[in-house]
């Protein structure tokens, strides 16, 4: 089959490989096969990854129905939430919160994300180190939860502090572990991991219930916290820590990611700055700005097509199939390479290089260029809410800080649901001279 090439991951040191090194396994996969599918050849098994734009939307969309959504390990940490559930349950769970989601008005969403980033902003300066040097992730993370929680599920006692993102993060790492074995963690670093996330969703539990409690007795407005709190079918905590999740981590991991292209193009930075910086001045970030932020925009598509947050996607196929020139018997899984069709280089050229000219996700290339947020009935929700979030982040961060990379070491990947940096996106920052 001239399409697909295999990788036997029942030789020790291959399988080690990519236990250990998964994303930059794939990145590689990217690079030397450009579009091609490869099997994956377990000792009992074998699973497809499709690196292929056509035949990826055939499998999330086209064919969609055929392909039940595997989120494995995650679902006995976050329950039978949107984010784990398949038909019925999740049609109805979708049908309950997308009209919230939705209905988030932008306007509203760039308000919540001007005032969440630049406290953000303050958090990150009051935090440097020598030099500058600051570890990212967190107050980004942080900023990003309080924005969904805010504008998508209605909270407005939720205290998103270091402990709950800490508890998210855990059940996070565990849901990974349990479900792909990523870094090779089994036996007892597994049963302690475990241990840890019962732990952390207990504390979750109790948060969410007596923040959601709280907020409800304070308001009579129409939320979607209200509606997962009357409807018998949601166990609220989960669907809580799904909500959030989605909402937060994903946007977040593209928010450092983008951090880290403009500390390592500084031309680009001054170019996009000074966009912000003449389309917004010293006033607080609108709606209105960011239409007028063009080359801003291009860039967040840019990120998101690099450094993909969600770099593969898992299914498992309800009949038999061919995918291409492959037989997908019943009961097979097949992994989405987001990252492989994002650095096809057939349709990207140069795909390391940040070009604002790319227009990646314009209607104009057609709709299966790239799938930063997926594609089907299970794309994300959230899309629409997550560019007005992470355009104000960017014009709110740019026009404060300047960003410079510490060192030039090698990049190092860890997929825990969301894609991030090994050690946390590490810069150094300094307030933009006036």
């Amino acid at each position: 089959m001239t399409d697909v090439f295999r990788v036997d991951l029942a030789i020790a040191e291959v399988s080690a490989v990519w236990r250990q090194h998964t994303i930059a396994a794939l990145y590689e996969m990217a690079k030397n096969a450009p579009g091609q599918s490869c099997e994956l050849v377990l000792p009992r098994d074998s699973l497809l990854v499709v690196q292929d734009a056509t035949l990826a939307r055939y499998v999330l969309k086209e064919n969609g129905a055929n392909y039940r959504k595997n989120f494995g390990g995650f679902t006995a940490l976050f329950g039978e939430s949107r984010l784990t559930a398949d038909s019925p349950l999740w049609e109805k769970l979708q049908k309950l919160s997308q009209p919230f989601i939705s209905a988030a008005r932008p306007a509203e969403v760039a308000v919540a994300s001007d005032r969440h980033f630049t406290n953000a902003v303050q958090q990150l300066l009051a935090s440097r180190g020598p030099n500058g040097s600051i570890v990212a992730d967190r107050e980004l993370s942080r900023a990003a939860a309080r924005v969904v929680s805010e504008v998508a599920l209605g909270f407005e006692t939720l205290d998103v502090d270091d402990e709950l993102l800490d508890d998210f993060r855990t059940l996070l790492e565990l849901g990974s572990a349990a479900n792909w074995n990523f870094g090779g963690l089994g036996g007892e670093g597994l049963e302690k991991l475990r241990a840890e996330g019962e732990a952390a969703l207990a504390r979750l539990t109790a948060v969410i219930n007596r923040a959601a409690t709280s907020t409800i007795a304070q308001t009579r407005d129409a939320s979607l916290l209200a509606e997962l709190v009357a409807a018998p079918e949601v166990d609220l905590v989960s669907e809580v820590c799904s909500l959030i999740f989605a909402g937060f981590d994903t946007s977040a991991s593209a928010l450092g990611w983008g951090l880290f292209l403009l500390a390592a193009t500084p031309g680009l930075q001054q170019h996009l700055r000074a966009q912000v910086m003449g389309v917004c001045g010293d006033a607080a970030i609108t709606i209105d700005h960011l239409s007028q932020l063009g080359d801003l925009v291009a860039f967040q598509d840019e990120v998101l097509r690099i450094f993909p947050p969600i770099p593969v996607l898992g299914r498992t196929s309800i009949a038999g199939d061919t995918i291409g020139e492959t037989q997908i018997p019943a009961g097979s899984r097949v992994l989405v390479s987001i990252i492989g069709i994002h650095h096809d280089r057939r349709r990207f050229d140069a795909p390391w290089e940040v070009r604002l000219d790319r227009n990646v996700l314009s209607p104009e290339r057609g709709t299966d260029q790239a799938l930063p947020f997926g594609a089907g009935r299970r794309v994300c929700g959230g899309s629409r809410l997550a560019n007005v979030e992470m355009t104000t982040a960017y014009a709110v961060m740019l026009r404060a800080l300047e960003f410079n990379l510490p060192d030039q070491k090698p990049l190092q990947f860890e997929w825990t649901a969301s894609l991030r940096r090994v050690g946390g996106q590490r810069l150094n920052i300094r307030p933009v001279a006036r």
